[in-house]
């Protein structure tokens, strides 16, 4: 759904939480593909960590709240595990220098800031890795008048 401003997508989004009671909203401008533009929302008093109440997006979007919000349903992401995705290598496989492993193949290739790339990636520890699908934005230039 795209609200015209934060404060249509606020009202929608108590509406929505009272008839999906346990689920959560996530608001975006429409402008940026920041994640400074990004908000989990829930009005309930309590929250989990990383979920904002209206006010504290409001600072987060910033002139951003008065533009377009993009509001959708926000699902967590599953695991690795869950989503039937396995690591090929146990520990001892990686000792084989004959045996390929997920993890050998990850540590192959130059890594920027991670000194031990592929660290837990073992078979049997799939369950603490989420799956995360990324959206690409496409920026369009502006028609010259």
């Amino acid at each position: 759904m795209l609200a015209s401003n934060l404060d249509v997508a606020a009202d929608f989004g108590k509406q929505w939480e009272a008839d999906h009671p346990g689920e959560l909203l996530v608001f975006k401008t429409l402008y940026s593909a920041r994640t400074g533009h990004t908000a989990i929302y829930s009005s309930r008093g309590t929250k989990p960590k990383g979920v904002s109440c209206i006010q504290q997006i409001e600072r987060k979007f910033g002139k951003g709240a008065s533009g377009p919000v993009i509001v959708q349903p926000y699902k967590e992401p599953d695991n690795l595990s869950t989503a039937g995705v396995r690591f090929i290598g146990t520990l001892d496989d990686n000792l084989d220098k004959r045996a390929y492993t997920d993890r050998k193949l990850i540590r192959s290739v130059e890594h920027y800031g991670n000194l031990f790339p592929g660290e837990r990636v073992i078979e049997g520890m799939e369950e603490h890795f989420m799956l995360l699908l990324r959206s690409f934005v496409v920026y369009l230039p502006k028609e010259k008048s």
